[in-house]
């Protein structure tokens, strides 16, 4: 690693490249901007540091960027982030309405089922099993509902059935709005749709996309500017960040081995998830990951994250045992870092929870995103403080 000096000996800010890769997320990555400028002062006023986000701007071809100035404890950081786009994809395969989305849920709880991702998840993450659970009992009630009332006007009269059963999908669609307000099914049922679609069969735009992904990173490098670059995978886009190192590290086989450090953050994966669903080509560049110890490896998720694999090793079922260190692992106690009433809400809902990651907290201590992605500190050094 560099040393921070700048060429009269003084010691000098932080210097970090941080590619960060969203989720499963159709909307635009000013959301995403939006998100750092807004809860970026709320953590300055909780940890006393100085925070600024700058104005976003295009930054090539599917990325967007803007940079982070930081002191933490007397140290001081510069940080430039690009955002690595997929959203065009993501809105690509979006389910649009309600009815695909509901059609789709058999499909993917067969697929679940079939690799054995319920039975782990009830034994090792019940936050994340009671998810999977979730629009498939919805569903199921809503039908059984629907059959029901029809019986029951049924046992009036034989025709009086027929207005509940044409009625049915359209109640059903409707209920199933309502609720989706409330806990989110929805948005876990597009983001499971979509890992057993990929697992089965792979979008070649998705590999095109990652190939692009991995020459920025190389690039980042190679630009001689960062002290370190981090590649960081938020939710689904974890996956993503996987693939694209695992290609960079394909092209350039010496990555991390330089005088820039690189390192790998994920943030509420389902890593492991995504591999039992069988898709070989994801389990070939997380085995890849695993193996290059040149480039650092943290994850952050939370063990009450029902969006997430919860305390799952990331590689469970992947290698046959799992090196305890690599990935370094950090479970954000947000119970901890959060008012009762705050925590109280966000457990109500699955996607407020799985967003915490990149939001600022209310308690001095512990987990704090802004220090991870544009602290004074090098990413592997602070997690293993």
């Amino acid at each position: 690693m560099r040393d921070e000096v700048d060429s009269a000996g003084q010691r000098r800010a932080h210097r970090r490249r941080l590619l960060f890769i969203p989720g499963y997320d159709p909307r635009s990555p000013a959301a995403y901007h939006r998100l750092w400028t807004e809860e970026a002062p709320k953590q300055a006023a909780v940890s006393g540091a100085v925070i600024e986000v700058g104005r976003k701007r295009a930054d090539g071809d599917h990325a967007l960027g803007w940079t982070v100035q930081t002191v933490m404890n007397g140290r001081a950081a510069e940080t430039r982030v690009t955002l690595l786009r997929w959203d065009d994809l993501v809105r690509a395969w979006w389910l649009r309405g309600e009815r695909r989305v509901l059609a789709a849920v058999p499909r993917w709880v067969a697929a679940m089922a079939r690799a054995g991702v319920y039975g782990l998840t009830r034994r090792e993450a019940r936050a994340l099993w009671l998810c999977l659970m979730t629009p498939p009992v919805i569903l199921g009630g809503l039908v059984a509902l629907m059959a029901l009332l029809a019986l029951a006007a049924g046992l009036v009269t034989p025709w009086a059935a027929l207005p509940v059963v044409a009625a049915a999908p359209f109640v059903i669609v409707w209920l199933w709005k309502r609720i989706d307000a409330a806990v989110s099914c929805g948005w876990v049922s597009q983001c499971f749709s979509y890992m057993a679609r990929i697992a089965a069969n792979p979008p070649p735009e998705q590999a095109a996309r990652c190939d692009l992904f991995a020459e920025r990173l190389i690039a980042a490098v190679d630009e001689g500017w960062a002290d370190e670059v981090v590649l960081t995978g938020f939710s689904l886009g974890g996956n993503q960040a996987v693939r694209v190192l695992a290609r960079a590290l394909e092209i350039r086989p010496d990555l991390g081995r330089g005088p820039t450090a690189v390192s790998l953050l994920t943030l509420g994966q389902g890593l492991c998830i995504q591999a039992a669903l069988g898709d070989e080509t994801f389990r070939a560049a997380l085995r890849a990951v695993e193996a290059e110890g040149s480039v650092g490896w943290v994850d952050a998720t939370s063990a009450s994250d029902p969006a997430s694999a919860c305390t799952i090793h990331a590689l469970h079922g992947v290698v046959a045992q799992p090196d305890p260190n690599r990935p370094v692992r950090r479970a954000p106690r947000f119970h901890r870092l959060l008012t009762d009433e705050h925590f109280r809400a966000i457990r109500r809902d699955p996607l407020a929870f799985h967003f915490q990651y990149l939001k600022a907290v209310d308690l001095p201590g512990g987990y704090d995103w802004f220090a991870l992605a544009a602290g004074p500190d090098f990413l592997v050094e602070r997690s293993r403080a």
